[in-house]
């Protein structure tokens, strides 16, 4: 049996389908469907895409390979533009948390979610962090959020100036409330 390569490719819609077909030495081992589209093709049945009296040119032994390749559409219909919207991020102390630490990363990107803004990331620094509130603001200026948000005051040392004299929102989910930045010349991120 000779060795070699066949490659095909066709659309229907946004949708391209190409079909590489290698011909090699082994022995031939069938899969389930291929055994169900030879039934089917016995008994005389009808298979979508495929008439059962158009003669096939596919030698036993010969192994066939699909990929799908789906071009994305044109603009994103799951989730709206994140343009416009201020950016984010939550900060969850483990040592403040305790056990419920997972719980109040979910609350804190529930809530700053639900209030509009454009989630990026959690920060929970590692228990061993000297200063878990610097760490925090080093990782907002680094990802260039606007807010900072919080499961409450414990946080932050129950001193929102800490974040908001950095150049930062603070909102908290319990109690929920917002604590604007410093009206000082301080920019977005300036920590």
């Amino acid at each position: 049996m000779a060795f070699g390569s066949h490659n095909t490719s066709f659309g229907l819609g946004n949708t391209q389908l190409a079909v590489t077909t290698t011909t090699s030495a082994a022995p031939p081992q069938f899969s389930a469907a291929h055994e169900l589209a030879q039934q089917a093709t016995h008994v005389g049945c009808q298979l979508p895409g495929r008439r059962t009296d158009q003669p096939t040119d596919r030698v036993p032994g010969e192994r066939m390979t699909y990929t799908n390749i789906i071009k994305p559409p044109t603009t994103d219909i799951i989730a709206p533009p994140t343009t416009g919207r201020p950016k984010a991020i939550g900060f969850v102390r483990g040592d403040v948390s305790g056990l419920h630490a997972p719980r109040h990363a979910n609350e804190v990107q529930r809530h700053a979610r639900t209030l509009g803004y454009q989630y990026v990331y959690t920060v929970r620094p590692s228990a061993d962090e000297r200063d878990p509130i610097r760490y925090a603001l080093g990782m907002a200026a680094g990802l260039g959020v606007e807010i900072i948000v919080v499961f409450d005051l414990a946080h932050v040392d129950n001193q929102p100036a800490l974040i908001c004299d950095a150049g930062y929102d603070l909102e908290t989910v319990s109690p929920q409330c917002t604590w604007a930045r410093s009206a000082s010349g301080i920019g977005i991120g300036a920590a």
